[in-house]
């Protein structure tokens, strides 16, 4: 009776086998994709490190040129203001300069009276 049996388990070891060989090319298969999609990973990864220094870098170099624009504008609005002390202080003198120049004007007709009065007393003293 074992004998009689036997081509049919003959038969389903093979069945199995080639069961078995079709899971394994199958799990070959999804093994070489999931270390394609690894490789990938790995790939996009040491491009997002690249991309994330980059940043960084950048940062830290708009860190440094927004100080540097800080200082700048200080340094501007010092001038600026320094510029306006000196505006006033022009705008002063200026201002000095016109009432100079009033009194110059006054006292140039006082003379030119004073002058004319002279020569009239001269004149009627000629008389």
């Amino acid at each position: 009776e074992a004998l009689r049996l036997l081509p049919d388990l003959k038969a389903k070891i093979q069945s199995r086998d080639e069961d078995l060989a079709k899971k394994d090319s199958e799990l070959s298969a999804r093994v070489s994709e999931l270390k394609d999609k690894d490789t990938q990973l790995f790939e996009k990864n040491q491009e997002l490190g690249k991309i994330g220094a980059h940043l960084s870098k950048t940062k830290m170099e708009l860190r440094d040129k927004d100080a540097q624009l800080t200082k700048q504008k200080a340094l501007a609005e010092e001038r600026f203001r320094m510029m306006q002390v000196q505006a006033k202080s022009i705008e002063k003198m200026v201002h000095e300069q016109r009432q100079l120049r009033g009194r110059d004007a006054n006292v140039q007709a006082l003379e030119n009276q004073v002058k004319q009065l002279q020569e009239a007393l001269h004149d009627r003293r000629a008389k």
